[in-house]
């Protein structure tokens, strides 16, 4: 009786060891914080650019990027956010271990006057949002998804929500 106890805690720990090395080996994608080339102001056609890192220890793989940038007025801002039309960026690319990748794109127009006073008095916002998927060492999909929004005091801070990894 001992005897099986013994195996079975031994396989136990074996498969635990397993998916911790696993674990630790795989590729890992975080977004860094956004940047944008203005402080938002009337007229201009604002930018922004988002760098992807690898913080795991092996490559990622087939990786396919989404990205948006919007203006997000408050009462838009579930129909923008959580059915979005992404601008998509395929890539069929490797992303070493502590390699980056970098995306930008814009506004699809100079923000108006009111869209100035809607962003000074906090009714609408900036975001830069959208997934990363990509398959690790083991060929198995993982997703990171991310969303940040811009402020006047900080620059670009994440979102409370639209911010996971697998």
């Amino acid at each position: 009786m001992l005897v099986l106890i013994a195996i079975g805690l031994a396989y136990q720990a074996n498969r635990i060891a397993h998916e911790t090395a696993r674990r630790q080996l795989r590729a890992y994608i975080t977004v860094q914080t956004p940047r944008m080339n203005h402080h938002p102001a009337v007229g201009l056609l604002l930018e922004f650019a988002l760098d992807a890192v690898n913080c795991g220890q092996t490559p990622a793989k087939a990786i396919r990027w989404k990205a948006k940038f919007a203006y997000v007025p408050d009462e838009d801002r579930d129909a923008i956010l959580n059915k979005f039309d992404p601008d998509v960026f395929l890539s069929d690319s490797v992303l070493g271990a502590d390699d980056t990748a970098s995306r930008s794109g814009k506004l699809p127009r100079p923000l108006t006057e009111d869209d100035a006073k809607r962003l000074s008095d906090g009714t609408a916002q900036i975001y830069v949002f959208g997934t990363i998927k990509y398959k690790d060492i083991f060929l198995n999909e993982q997703t990171t998804t991310y969303r940040a929004f811009y402020t006047s005091d900080h620059g670009f801070v994440w979102d409370t929500e639209g911010n996971d990894a697998t």
